[in-house]
């Protein structure tokens, strides 16, 4: 496997398409004034979505996608996912 590409079952791209595919079919049938509504609404909150991971100078590649949140408040409090992160962090290699 390239080590500078992640392998198929965990590319971001590959995610993103399915959860599109998935979300799609149920848009279809939301009542004419909530699709425009979700329309308008996407392009203002896309930029509040961000990968989350952990990053390790030492491991290549170094940011290492664990998966998604979101950016609340003033931007410095990202939500997302017990499931997301590991318990803990291996500080012994420095991962943050």
């Amino acid at each position: 496997m390239n080590a500078r590409r992640p392998s198929p079952r965990h590319d971001p791209t590959r995610r993103r398409l399915l959860a599109a595919a998935l979300a799609l079919p149920g848009a279809l049938f939301l009542p004419t004034g909530a699709r425009a509504d979700l329309v308008a609404t996407v392009p203002r909150i896309k930029p509040s979505i961000v990968a989350v991971g952990t990053y390790q100078r030492t491991r290549s590649p170094a940011f290492q996608f664990r998966g998604t949140g979101f950016v609340v408040g003033d931007g410095q409090l990202v939500a997302t996912n017990a499931h997301v992160l590991p318990e803990r962090l291996d500080t012994a290699n420095m991962e943050a």
